[in-house]
């Protein structure tokens, strides 16, 4: 080989070894932009979410009396007419004791506070990064396989 031969093999193996370093440095994860975590999709950041069971108002409507606030009792009384004894139904409205006439019961899901916490982020508005593992950054890794 000339001496020209080999300076050139020369620049070309230190021109390729640096081009492989460049692309063995580790990477800015393109997942979550190098933060580690991206934001909770269920509770989008908010870390809770509006309760199901009364959407959001902390209360729900008694079955008891409907929303009213009162309740009606049916009771059969006996009286006399005219020396004879009948049966007379009187209707009473009294007010509700599910309620105590308000209508609303406080909420059993949320205890009235119209949300709750996200179950899939554990309230913390943001989830690790599955790519990056958190890191924010994707490690270079040689995998070399080689047959016997």
């Amino acid at each position: 080989m000339s001496k020209l031969t080999t300076s050139v093999l020369i620049t070309l193996l230190l021109a390729c070894c640096s081009l492989f370093m460049m692309a063995c440095k580790d990477k800015v994860c393109k997942v979550c932009s190098g933060k580690g975590k991206h934001v909770c999709e269920q509770c989008e950041g908010a870390r809770v979410l509006k309760c199901t069971i009364c959407s959001g108002e902390g209360y729900t409507i008694c079955n008891r009396c409907a929303g009213t606030g009162k309740t009606t009792t049916e009771n059969y009384e006996y009286v006399s007419v005219k020396g004879k004894l009948t049966s007379k139904m009187v209707r009473k409205s009294l007010n509700c004791p599910n309620c105590k006439h308000t209508g609303k019961l406080i909420c059993v899901e949320c205890a009235g506070q119209k949300h709750k916490k996200c179950t899939t982020c554990d309230s913390v508005g943001a989830l690790i990064c599955n790519e990056c593992m958190g890191t924010g950054v994707i490690k270079f890794s040689l995998k070399l396989d080689y047959k016997k």
